[in-house]
C-alpha cells in the first residue's frame, strides 16, 4: 500500500482497503460464536479466513490467479520489512 493507500484489518471482522478517499471491502470474516469459548477455536467460521488464505497460497503456487498478491508483492513486502528493521537499528531513513 505504501503511499497509495491504507489497510484497515480487524482480525475477527473485516479487512478494508482505502484508496483515493474510498474504502473497498477486501474480506469479511464469517461470524464467530462468542458464547462458547471452545467453539471459537474450532468453528468453521473462525477458521474460514485461514482456510481461504492457505487455499489462495496453494492456488498461486499452481499458477492460478487469486487476486490476493503476486510474487512481486511478496518481494516488496520482504524489502519493506528489512528496510524497517534497518531503519530501526540505524535510526535513519532507509530508501527502498
Amino acid at each position: 500500500m505504501g503511499d497509495e493507500g491504507i489497510i484497515d484489518a480487524q482480525p475477527f471482522g473485516k479487512i478494508r482497503v482505502g484508496r483515493g478517499g474510498e474504502w473497498e471491502l477486501a474480506y469479511e470474516q464469517p461470524h464467530v460464536p462468542l458464547d462458547d469459548a471452545d467453539a471459537a477455536f474450532v468453528s468453521d467460521g473462525r477458521m474460514q479466513a485461514y482456510t481461504d488464505q492457505v487455499q489462495a497460497f496453494v492456488d498461486r503456487i499452481n499458477g492460478q490467479e487469486t487476486g490476493c498478491g503476486t510474487e512481486a508483492d511478496g518481494r516488496a513486502a520482504v524489502a519493506a520489512i528489512v528496510g524497517k528493521l534497518d531503519s530501526s537499528e540505524s535510526g535513519t531513513v532507509v530508501q527502498l
